[in-house]
């Protein structure tokens, strides 16, 4: 099966601290080695800051002195069908929130919780508990997201 996995890293401020940076480093070079070996998925890459913009490559990816309030809404509605997983600490903006709590299409949103000091109580107040990894399990999430619904 064909799978297009839109990575969408969070670019706010709090995400570089505690080495969250080299985290999402290891996410997407395992998430490109496994994509390569599978032969069927094809990986985009995407900074959330104050918008979500896509990047050409992982070394386009910044640190934003903002909140990740780009529409996330908006984005999953233009990516219908295909898969999204966010890179994210949690430490989402009250905006956000509610946005994705109002989400349509939450089921082929998955997150990967990075960093020691992720808030993931927030995350499993919006995604779906069994759509929330940890970085290390960054094989088995994108085994799972082949498995869901599309």
């Amino acid at each position: 099966m064909n799978m297009n996995v839109n990575i969408v890293m969070d670019g706010s401020g709090s995400m570089s601290e505690n080495g969250k940076v080299s985290i999402m480093k290891y996410i997407i070079n395992s998430a490109k080695g496994y994509s390569k070996e599978e032969g069927t998925i094809t990986l985009f890459l995407y900074q959330w800051g104050d918008k979500i913009e896509c990047l050409n490559d992982l070394a386009e990816f910044r640190i934003q002195d903002v909140n990740s309030e780009g529409d996330i809404t908006e984005f999953v509605n233009k990516h219908t069908g295909e898969k999204i997983l966010i890179l994210s600490d949690g430490e989402l903006s009250i905006k956000t929130q509610k946005a994705v709590r109002g989400m349509q299409g939450k089921e082929n949103v998955f997150c990967i919780g990075v960093g020691c000091d992720c808030n993931f109580p927030a995350i499993r107040s919006l995604i779906d508990d069994k759509n929330i990894f940890r970085p290390q399990d960054i094989i088995t999430c994108l085994r799972a997201m082949s498995y869901t619904e599309r």
